[in-house]
């Protein structure tokens, strides 16, 4: 029943495991109301309808959820007249350009008091609210399957999995006078069958691609030994060099499609330096010295490029593998696959508390920017303030960012892997969080070098507002949906 997608602006959750799993057809009744006898009582059906409820009013709790500053997400209940097929019941979801991420929950009129459907629907709405850390989640691995990823369909089907069988124990099956725990038993054998069926294919995939694996750690091997200097081209703006590099360093095909997609565009935008229409954005620094290239300009690069004992070289075509290395820590909580653009914005989130070097750069207002240099971080040994111009295409919001401090709300915009020289406006060194003597310096010339005036937005930041967050989301929705 959850979650099938296409790559319109409506994607249709109804039934995608029917598509994606097995030519087994046998495989497939677990995917739309079961034929299974269920005998229940009008109370039953109320109470399974209330609990159904229950988990939608749940899933729209934003506030308590906390899906992220300026993420923009919606729950509708529906019931309609007619449905394609024999469908009974699906779950969209629609991107809306005024109110973000919209999951819809449509049901057959005639099919509302289904005890099938109302069963189904609630480990669909239990699967989504425990299984999947966030609907950015959900959705992103939605489109992964779309695109034909295994990870994804594994993924769901372990979660689906997991879900049934909490149902399965006595203390999560709904009340009910009938007993529901042979229906449950009955799905978990057929959803293991399709675990492991889906395990076939990967391990098949795995042994044909064990060939094309070789020759590209081969061509990488060969890069990082070679004499293109990827620090050094950074801090000359070669931007045909260092994309070039990074296009060849990476292990594509180990990447899920949605975040395959992201970094190839990140890198494309690489190329192309800010203009007329650049954005400008701040960076308070921290513990890291800024590097000066020849001419004694300033560049910033990530912590990914920054930390470890490998060469710069082998650094730098290990940015791709940062997602696996955070992941495979024992400490991190219910992790994920690992390899999907929403792994990669999580991590970000989460990589000071678990010291995993991030291939992304931390941007904001002037504001909290500062807010790094005052006070909270005073011990450090180094510090800095930078502003940055830079081609809208290389600046992404993080739109699951939940970070707030008393009034003060991130709008957290994220640069991947570093900035160029020619993209640093001004840098200033020292512990200047409370000088606003010096602050007023630094914007004065920030906007010399610009030739304009820092807006109101730039040195404050925008507040969570119904146009703030429809321009990041748009910018999340089309990021995942590129080809």
């Amino acid at each position: 029943m959850f979650p099938a997608i296409s790559l319109a602006q409506n994607h249709c959750l109804s039934n995608v495991l029917n598509d994606l799993i097995t030519e087994d057809s046998s495989s497939k009744k677990i995917l739309s109301s079961s034929d299974s006898g269920l005998n229940l009582s009008p109370a039953d059906v109320s109470g399974l309808r209330s609990l159904r409820n229950k988990r939608i009013e749940s899933l729209m709790n934003n506030e308590a959820l906390n899906y992220g500053n300026y993420f923009s997400f919606k729950v509708k209940d529906v019931k309609v007249d007619d449905l394609p097929g024999d469908t009974k019941y699906l779950i969209d979801y629609e991107f809306s350009k005024i109110e973000g991420l919209i999951l819809s929950i449509k049901t057959k009129k005639k099919s509302v008091n289904d005890p099938h459907v109302l069963l189904d629907q609630l480990i669909d709405l239990t699967t989504l609210k425990f299984g999947f850390q966030h609907p950015a989640q959900a959705v992103e691995n939605s489109i992964n399957i779309e695109k034909g990823s295994l990870r994804a369909q594994e993924l769901l089907l372990k979660k689906r999995l997991k879900t049934m069988e909490l149902y399965l124990d006595h203390a999560y099956t709904p009340k009910t006078k009938s007993d529901l725990r042979p229906y449950f038993s009955e799905q978990i054998s057929t959803l293991e069958g399709q675990v492991g069926n889906v395990r076939q294919r990967m391990t098949k995939l795995k042994e044909q691609r064990s060939i094309t694996n070789k020759e590209i750690e081969s061509r990488i091997a060969k890069l990082v030994k070679s004499n293109k200097d990827l620090n050094l081209m950074i801090a000359q703006n070669d931007r045909k060099g260092v994309a070039d590099f990074l296009e060849n360093s990476i292990k594509w095909h180990e990447m899920e499609p949605t975040q395959a997609g992201v970094w190839k565009s990140w890198i494309e935008a690489i190329r192309k330096p800010a203009g007329e229409d650049g954005v400008v954005l701040f960076r308070g620094h921290s513990g890291n010295q800024i590097p000066l290239n020849d001419n004694e300009r300033p560049y910033i690069l990530s912590q990914a490029l920054t930390v470890g004992e490998e060469s710069f070289n082998q650094r730098g075509a290990m940015l791709s593998g940062a997602l696996k290395k955070h992941y495979d820590n024992p400490d991190i909580q219910n992790p994920t696959y690992a390899y999907s653009f929403y792994d990669l914005l999580k991590m970000h989130y989460s990589w000071t508390r678990f010291s995993t070097p991030s291939p992304v750069i931390s941007t904001s207002s002037l504001k909290v920017a500062r807010e790094f240099l005052n006070g909270r971080l005073e011990k450090a040994d180094y510090m800095g303030l930078s502003s940055i111009k830079v081609n809208p295409d290389r600046a992404f919001p993080n739109v699951i960012n939940p970070w707030k401090d008393g009034k003060m709300i991130e709008e957290e915009i994220l640069i991947p892997f570093f900035v160029f020289p020619d993209e640093v406006v001004h840098t200033v060194q020292g512990k200047l969080g409370k000088s606003d003597e010096l602050i007023n310096q630094f914007v004065s010339k920030t906007e010399e070098e610009i030739g304009r005036e820092i807006s109101n937005t730039e040195k404050i930041g925008r507040r969570p507002s119904q146009k703030s967050k429809k321009e990041n989301m748009l910018k999340w929705w089309n990021a995942i949906n590129q080809d």
